[in-house]
């Protein structure tokens, strides 16, 4: 998908797939079978709805991933989902030249984007903040999703720092807002809204709770097994069929 393309579909209004990282049982060793089949499943439910899938993210556990098992994931998703469906994998790493390398390789295997989290365990100043990005935006051609979690990195993106990114990079396709403070997600729409996607980072019922505010989709784990009621949430969302959002909010609770 072409990067304007990418933008589009952003928004437009999509659910975010945070893929799980399979492990063979009784073993640390990847299962990639496992992986192809959730792939496969998920794009056969990308018919129904516009879905981005997203591999190697805090839910594929990228963490605990040597840099060989972290190619085979990213691999492996990209080959099975062949342009069907956005791949836009997790490529985070604390230190800039790490992230760009990663990023490099998600751009070299034919993803359509990158998802990146705020540098971690050390906290940068604003402007080293803005220069983590700003590096990564300037080294790829590919999208970038940043992934405002102030829960891991310690350190929030705040929007005067968000809008100087957008308005100078037009790589940077939409923003994983992960914060739980709802007034400061207001903010973030209210001041950077117009010129980015801002998509509830923190899963389906925080969807349902904040859809109102103007958020243009969401990130779910969820969805790895259940994408099609997944998908009619983010329909009622953002149709702001709120009977409807409510209903389908009690069914995702036994969750």
């Amino acid at each position: 998908m072409k990067l304007d393309q990418l933008k589009e579909y952003y928004w437009k209004g999509t659910l975010t797939v945070v893929q799980l990282t399979p492990f063979k049982y009784g073993s640390e060793e990847l299962d990639l079978e496992g992986l192809r089949i959730n792939t496969e499943f998920l794009v056969e439910a990308s018919k129904k709805g516009p879905l981005v899938l997203t591999p190697a993210g805090s839910t594929g556990e990228f963490y605990a991933l040597n840099d060989e098992e972290y190619k085979k994931v990213l691999k492996t998703v990209v080959d099975v989902a062949g342009g069907k469906v956005p791949v836009v994998p997790g490529a985070s790493h604390a230190g800039t030249k790490a992230a760009i390398e990663r990023a490099k390789y998600a751009q070299d295997i034919g993803a359509d984007g990158v998802q990146i989290v705020l540098p971690y365990y050390h906290v940068p100043t604003e402007e080293g903040l803005y220069l983590h990005y700003s590096k990564l935006c300037q080294s790829i051609d590919i999208g970038v999703v940043i992934y405002n979690n102030s829960d891991i990195s310690k350190i929030y993106m705040k929007p005067h720092i968000l809008r100087r990114l957008v308005e100078e990079f037009d790589n940077i396709v939409a923003v994983k807002e992960n914060t739980p403070n709802v007034a400061m997600l207001y903010d973030q729409i209210r001041k950077c809204g117009d010129k980015v996607p801002i998509l509830q980072g923190r899963g389906d019922l925080w969807f349902g709770l904040t859809a109102h505010l103007g958020v243009r989709g969401y990130v779910s784990y969820c969805a790895n097994f259940m994408p099609d009621i997944c998908l009619e949430l983010l329909r009622a969302g953002l149709n702001k069929n709120y009977d409807k959002l409510f209903e389908i909010m009690k069914k995702i609770e036994v969750y």
